[in-house]
C-alpha cells in the first residue's frame, strides 16, 4: 500500500470512530458540537489527500501530521467522558479563560475555544493542551488536564492559570503581545537571562551552589553535555523563558492562591529546589521570582480580620519559608519584576474575567468561618431573612488557604484535614454557581419590570 492510500484508509477509519462515539452525548455539556468540530476537519484533509501529489513528501508529510493530531485529539475527547475530574471548578475556569483563549484572526471570524477535560496519571500531569496554529476547523479545541489523584484538590488546581500561559502563547497575535512585554521588560534587561551564552555562564560559574555543580557534573558524566552543548544538546532556553512568563499569568489570574499551589507542585518533586530540567528552569529561581512578584501586587500586605489575621501571616510565613537565600538565585532584581508584573497586568485586563480581583472587605473572613464549622464556603448568610451574595470562585479557594493555615485546623479536637478542606470548597463552587444562576435569573426578571 503507498503511503497516500495508507493515509486515505485511516481517514475512513477516522470516520468511522467519529460516528461511533462522539456522534453521540459525552461529558457534561454533549459531545455534538465536537462531533461537528472533528467531521469538519476530517472534511478538509479528505479534501486534501483527493488532490495531494503523492510525490511531495513534505505535503504527504503534513497531512499525516493532520491525521495523527485528529486521531490524538477524539480519543481525548472520548476520553473525557468519564469524567475524573472537578466538573464545579473546571465549569468555573472556563468561564474566566474563554475570552482570553478565544483566537482573533486578521480573516475570518474570531475562533472561540471548545474546552474537554481528562485525567492522567502523576502530579505534573496538570497541563492544557492546544490545537496546532492550522486553519482546519473553525473552533480551537483545549484538552485540560488533571492529575487523577487529585480530582477533587480544586486548591491545588490553582496551578492551571500557568497553562493558560502556555495555552494562549498559541495564539499568534497574543504571542507577538506577550513577547513584546516580556522580552521588553524581563529578559532582554537581564545581564544574565539575555541570551543562552550568559546564562551557560552563570550555570557554570564558580559562585554556583555546590547541589547544581554536582547536577552538572552528572549531566556531563552520563550524557557527556557540558557548557558548550548545554542549550544545543539538552535545555531549551525559548522554554525556560516562556515558564517564567506563565509563572507572571498564572499570579495575575489566581492570585496568592496560585502561589501556594505552585510551590508547594513544584518542591514536591524538587524538594531544594536545583534540579536541572530540559524544558524548566531552576525551582528555587522560579519560587524566588513570584515571591517578590506577589510582594510588588502588594498580596501580603492585605490586612484582614483580627479572626484570620494570625492564619493569614502562618500563610505567608510558610510561602517566604520557601524562599532560597543563596544569592546566586536572585538574578531578576524587583525593578524588573514590578516593571513585567504591571504591564501583564494592563493586558490581562483588557481580558474579562481573567485577573484576580482584589477580595472585599469582610469577604474572606465569611468564607473561612464557614470551613472552619465545616460548611462550604458560600455567598450566603441567615440575616432576618436569607441573604445571597456574588463570590467569584478564586476566593473560596483562597479561602481554603487560610484556613488551612488556621490554627484551629491543628488542634486534634477541632483538626480539619487538607483533604476536607478541598472538598469542603469544591462544594463551596458547586453551590455558588447555583446562587450566581439565581442572582442573575432575579436581576433579570426586575430589568424587565
Amino acid at each position: 500500500m503507498k503511503p497516500v492510500d495508507f493515509l486515505i484508509n485511516e481517514a475512513e477509519n477516522l470516520q468511522f470512530v467519529l460516528d461511533q462515539t462522539l456522534r453521540y452525548d459525552y461529558g457534561l455539556d454533549g459531545s455534538r458540537e465536537f462531533y461537528e468540530e472533528c467531521c469538519a476537519r476530517l472534511k478538509h484533509i479528505k479534501s486534501e489527500l483527493k488532490i495531494i501529489d503523492a510525490a511531495d513528501v513534505e505535503v504527504v508529510c503534513e497531512v499525516a501530521k493532520d491525521i495523527d493530531d485528529l486521531s490524538e485529539l477524539i480519543c481525548r475527547i472520548e476520553r473525557s467522558s468519564l469524567g475524573e475530574y472537578s466538573w464545579p471548578f473546571v465549569e468555573e475556569f472556563k468561564e474566566i479563560s474563554k475570552e482570553i483563549c478565544t483566537e482573533i484572526r486578521d480573516v475570518g471570524p474570531p475562533r472561540i475555544p471548545k474546552v474537554h477535560v481528562i485525567a492522567e496519571g502523576g502530579l505534573s500531569s496538570y497541563s492544557i493542551y492546544s490545537d496546532p496554529n492550522r486553519e482546519l476547523g473553525k473552533r480551537r479545541i483545549f484538552t485540560i488536564v488533571f492529575p487523577r489523584t487529585l480530582k477533587h484538590y480544586v486548591l491545588l488546581h490553582t496551578i492551571l492559570g500557568h497553562e493558560v500561559g502556555h495555552a494562549i502563547y498559541n495564539l499568534p497575535k497574543v504571542q507577538g503581545k506577550l513577547d513584546d512585554i516580556f522580552l521588553t521588560h524581563f529578559v532582554t534587561p537581564n545581564k544574565i537571562f539575555k541570551d543562552q551564552k550568559t546564562v551557560v555562564q552563570w550555570l557554570y560559574s564558580a559562585n554556583a551552589p555546590e547541589d547544581v555543580r554536582g547536577e552538572l557534573n552528572k549531566l556531563e558524566i552520563d550524557h557527556s553535555i557540558g557548557s558548550k552543548d548545554f542549550f544545543f544538546a539538552f535545555a531549551s532556553y525559548d522554554s525556560w523563558i516562556q515558564e517564567f512568563l506563565c509563572d507572571f499569568i498564572g499570579l495575575l489570574m489566581f492570585g496568592p492562591s496560585f502561589l501556594a499551589a505552585h510551590t508547594d507542585l513544584l518542591y514536591s518533586s524538587d524538594p531544594n529546589g536545583d534540579g536541572i530540567h530540559d524544558d524548566h528552569p531552576f525551582t528555587a529561581l522560579r519560587v524566588n521570582i513570584l515571591l517578590t512578584a506577589a510582594e510588588v501586587l502588594g498580596y501580603d500586605q492585605w490586612v484582614f480580620d483580627q479572626r484570620i489575621q494570625s492564619a493569614v501571616n502562618d500563610f505567608w510565613k510558610d510561602l517566604f519559608a520557601k524562599r532560597q537565600t543563596d544569592p546566586w538565585y536572585d538574578i531578576f532584581p524587583k525593578s524588573s519584576i514590578k516593571q513585567t508584573i504591571e504591564h501583564l497586568k494592563e493586558y490581562l485586563a483588557t481580558f474579562e474575567g481573567a485577573l484576580y480581583p482584589k477580595p472585599a472587605i469582610g469577604e474572606i473572613e465569611k468564607l473561612v468561618t464557614k470551613i472552619l464549622d465545616r460548611c462550604p464556603p458560600v455567598g450566603y448568610q441567615y440575616d432576618n431573612g436569607p441573604q445571597c451574595s456574588h463570590v467569584d470562585f478564586r476566593q473560596i479557594i483562597f479561602a481554603g488557604w487560610i484556613a488551612h493555615a488556621h490554627k484551629s485546623t491543628k488542634v486534634k479536637k477541632t483538626k480539619i484535614t487538607f483533604s476536607e478542606i478541598n472538598r469542603l470548597c469544591e462544594h463551596g463552587i458547586m453551590q455558588q454557581a447555583s446562587i450566581k444562576l439565581m442572582l442573575n435569573n432575579k436581576n433579570k426578571r426586575t430589568r424587565s419590570k
